[in-house]
């Protein structure tokens, strides 16, 4: 799929791309949403915006929004704020055709989430723009098992992003900060092992998702491969763990007040 945008892309003539896919649509304001705020931010390399979720019969569902961006990113917060997911809709986004040639195009060898690869190679480009208002209308819930036939290929992208396209990332932007970044990359994987927890139940079938899996923690540390190992042993993990700095003064507390109550 992606060799095939980037072919359609390297045809185009415009300054400002967008790939839209043939079951979403672009609102009526799209393009000229697109072309004010290129004129207002000339160091941007991606515009994205909100869309409005549609079904299968063109009924509008709800407004889709991220409300964690702010209207304008520069380098390298792009790269922070995309390494956890991706904070582009693949419905609502242009990029300037000069980034896309400065990164080689989409990724070849990230199959289904190319964008999220695209995104992050943009991201010491220059700024990332959010406008907060609708640019498309997004497609959902009209092909259920379409992301359970597509885990074994959905996982080989999320290794492929981890091993090959984030430290291609890593090169370009000197000075990041390891502990951020090392932050971002446990969260975004306690996410994949929380939500493949509620796809993949058989006891086996975990075996082999983490055999899989396995790489992306050996690209982390010691921690990251041990927290996929125990998953596959059936271990929940939870996307979210409780703070820890919160926890022990808790702790500390409940049980100063049971010694007060037994006194």
């Amino acid at each position: 799929m992606f060799p095939n945008w980037n072919w359609a892309i390297s045809q185009a003539t415009t300054d400002w791309i967008s790939v839209v896919a043939s079951d979403d649509q672009a609102l009526p304001s799209f393009s000229a949403e697109v072309r004010r705020a290129a004129e207002r931010y000339p160091r941007a390399v991606l515009i994205g915006g909100d869309w409005d979720i549609i079904d299968g019969e063109d009924r509008l569902i709800k407004r889709g929004e991220i409300l964690s961006l702010p209207e304008r990113l520069a380098p390298p917060e792009t790269f922070y704020k995309h390494l956890v997911g991706t904070r582009v809709h693949p419905a609502a986004h242009a990029f300037r055709k000069s980034a896309w040639q400065a990164v080689g195009g989409f990724p070849a060898e990230v199959k289904l989430v190319g964008d999220w690869a695209f995104w992050l190679l943009l991201t010491p480009e220059g700024e990332f723009i959010h406008l907060r208002k609708a640019l498309a209308r997004y497609r959902i819930d009209y092909r259920p098992t379409l992301r359970t036939d597509r885990l074994e290929q959905l996982m080989k992208d999320e290794i492929a992003i981890q091993t090959h396209v984030i430290p291609r990332v890593l090169a370009r932007l000197p000075g990041l900060s390891p502990r951020r970044i090392a932050a971002a990359r446990r969260q975004r994987l306690r996410e994949t092992l929380e939500s493949y927890g509620r796809t993949v139940t058989d006891p086996e079938a975990r075996r082999r998702v983490a055999e899989i899996l396995r790489p992306w923690g050996e690209a982390l540390d010691a921690a990251a491969t041990a927290m996929i190992d125990a998953w596959g042993r059936g271990a929940m993990i939870q996307a979210r763990p409780i703070n820890r700095w919160f926890v022990r003064p808790l702790r500390v507390a409940l049980r100063a007040a049971r010694g007060r109550i037994g006194r």
